[in-house]
């Protein structure tokens, strides 16, 4: 999360998973940052797609830090992204 966190400049968008993706961020946060996050019915539902939403609606990029389950469960969204 370090080494992810480093690569991130100030303002930049970022999505975050369910809980243990957050717990982890915080534990390196110090930026200036603008975070999203959802909690879908399981935790991880539309995860994925929650964050290709929110890159189809601005011209930033958007950083989205997921865990391996998480993304695997909504792995069909990846046909949304935006170009």
């Amino acid at each position: 999360f370090k080494d992810i966190h480093n690569k991130l400049k100030e303002n930049d968008l970022v999505y975050l998973g369910n809980s243990l993706v957050v717990r982890f961020f915080e534990l390196t946060h110090d930026k200036n940052l603008k975070v999203f996050g959802s909690r879908g019915i399981n935790g991880i539902d539309g995860q994925l797609a929650t964050a290709i939403g929110i890159a189809s609606g601005t011209n930033e990029k958007v950083t989205c830090i997921l865990g391996d389950v998480t993304t695997f469960y909504d792995l069909s969204s990846l046909r949304h992204l935006p170009k």
